[in-house]
């Protein structure tokens, strides 16, 4: 009679071991998902289309973007002009290919997607800064809208240039108003910056 309890003793054990080797080699492993951020092709281009292609917002956006290989990615092409069709002349007009290198053969070889860190939060709150602290440049970002228009409307136009695809801005804009206990004049500068200086509208 002593032998049957062993005998189940030993059939768990081995149940137990048997379950415990499956597991293991069932076990799902860990995926880790990272989001791809725009180079900084991307991200210019993105910020022109919010302050415009002026000359004080291009430098602004030169030296804390596209000079920023190592941060933000994005190899040149080795094109240094693309040909434009112009229905004015007769034949195509050379422009500067936006993506062209400028600092030798070495950025053909830049990551094509920049990463998500601490320097790339810096520089962008960098650039965000200096392009707000001028109000000639909020005024552009606020182009196309009406200055008599509720801050609602006029907020939710300019999210749309950061966030094309953003559904409902207003949503996003009321939540925003409703923190806030500033007259709705003096937060343009503000709310500009505050779209700006995130990296969400940075993944493509």
């Amino acid at each position: 009679m002593s032998e049957r309890p062993a005998r189940r003793s030993r059939l768990l054990v081995a149940l137990l071991a048997l379950a415990a080797l499956e597991t293991r080699e069932t076990r799902a492993e860990p995926v880790q998902v990272h989001r791809r951020f725009g180079d900084r092709f991307y991200v210019a281009d993105v910020l022109t289309r919010v302050f415009g292609p002026g000359a004080e917002a291009a430098a602004i956006i030169d030296a804390s973007v596209l000079s920023q290989i190592d941060v933000f990615g994005g190899p040149c092409t080795l094109l240094e002009e693309v040909a434009v069709h112009d229905e004015t002349r007769n034949g195509p007009r050379y422009l500067p290919a936006a993506h062209a290198c400028r600092a030798g053969l070495g950025e053909t070889k830049a990551p094509a997607f920049g990463r998500s860190d601490l320097m790339r939060l810096a520089l962008t709150r960098q650039a965000c800064g200096k392009l707000v602290a001028n109000p000639e440049l909020v005024a552009r970002a606020f182009g196309g809208t009406f200055p008599w228009l509720r801050a609602s409307d006029r907020f939710a136009a300019v999210a749309r240039k950061f966030y094309p695809r953003m559904k409902s801005p207003e949503i996003f804009v009321a939540r925003y108003l409703s923190g806030t206990g500033e007259t709705e004049r003096g937060l343009d500068s503000k709310f500009v910056y505050q779209l700006c200086a995130s990296e969400a509208w940075q993944v493509p």
